[in-house]
């Protein structure tokens, strides 16, 4: 592949697995693309941490959902006990990060995009969350389509309605929310 030059994908993405087969499908993608990829594996509460005060301007949040939050199943108990999210990312811990500050953060977890978390992640200073509205089973051709489309010199909001229009899955499920 020739040399990327579009000035809308990101030259940095932090990547917080909790879904890890599906990271690191994205992984591959975003590397082909020239992307960096800053992989965040969890296993303890300081791992979710450090994604989170990340400093790539995309965070991609692949993991699993629940009505709770992001299932955090890998953390060890004794590792977590002076953090908020043991279990689960909720937006309560998720609001007490302000290092989101201006950062595009995209969420593959069923039902992150309900009104909690997207408030949550818009008051922690994310300039955009991008979440499915319901439960897809196919979260990774979104990603896909989604970065194809920045590749290409879409910006954000037209990405994600290329990315919504290009899969017969789930993809449709996927909102851009800004303030």
């Amino acid at each position: 592949m020739g040399s990327i030059t579009s000035e809308m994908l990101p030259q940095a993405v932090d990547l917080l697995a909790l879904d890890l087969p599906e990271a690191l499908a994205l992984r591959a993608v975003l590397e082909l693309y020239q992307v960096r990829v800053n992989l965040f594996t969890v296993g303890r509460g300081t791992d979710v941490l450090s994604a989170l005060n990340g400093d790539a301007p995309h965070l991609v949040i692949s993991a699993h959902g629940d009505r709770q939050g992001f299932v955090l199943s890998e953390l060890d108990p004794e590792e977590v006990p002076d953090h908020a999210f043991y279990g689960h990312l909720t937006p309560v811990s998720v609001r007490t990060q302000p290092a989101l500050r201006g950062r595009v953060v995209i969420a593959t977890a069923c039902d992150s995009g309900s009104p909690t978390f997207v408030e949550a992640f818009l008051d922690a200073g994310a300039a955009a969350y991008v979440a499915p509205v319901g439960a897809p089973t196919d979260a990774i051709f979104f990603l896909v389509h989604l970065y194809y489309g920045l590749v290409w010199g879409q910006t954000l909001p037209g990405a994600v309605q290329w990315a919504r229009a290009h899969d017969i899955g789930d993809s449709r499920l996927f909102r851009l929310f800004k303030r």
